[in-house]
C-alpha cells in the first residue's frame, strides 16, 4: 500500500510539473493550411446548414402551414354537426363546408 501511495503521488507530481520548454512546439495559424479540402468542405456545409437552412425551416414551416392548412371556409354556415365536440367520423362537418384539398390538411 505504501508503495502504491508513493507511486500515485509521484505520478501526480509528474503530471503537474511544468512542461519541458524544448518539448513544447509552438502552435501557429499556418497549421490551418495543411487541413484537407474535405475538412474545409465539411466545415462549410455545416455552417450553411446550421446558419441558413435550420433557421429558415423554423420560420418557414409555420408560414407554409398557415398558408396551406388554415384557410377559412367561404360559407359562414359551415360548422360541425355537434359544435361542442372535435371532428370525427361520428361528428362530420355539415353540407355547407367545402371538403376539397384546399380546406383539409
Amino acid at each position: 500500500d505504501a508503495s502504491y501511495v508513493a507511486e500515485t503521488r509521484r505520478a501526480r507530481s509528474i503530471s503537474l510539473a511544468p512542461p519541458d520548454p524544448e518539448a513544447v512546439t509552438g502552435l501557429s495559424l499556418k497549421v490551418i493550411r495543411r487541413f484537407s479540402f474535405s475538412f474545409w468542405l465539411l466545415t462549410f456545409c455545416c455552417l450553411v446548414v446550421y446558419g441558413d437552412v435550420i433557421p429558415f425551416n423554423n420560420v418557414a414551416s409555420s408560414l407554409l402551414m398557415e398558408r396551406d392548412f388554415f384557410k377559412p371556409q367561404p360559407n359562414s354556415k359551415c360548422a360541425l354537426t355537434n359544435t361542442t365536440e372535435c371532428q370525427s367520423s361520428s361528428n362530420p362537418p355539415n353540407s355547407y363546408c367545402k371538403t376539397d384539398s384546399d380546406y383539409q390538411p
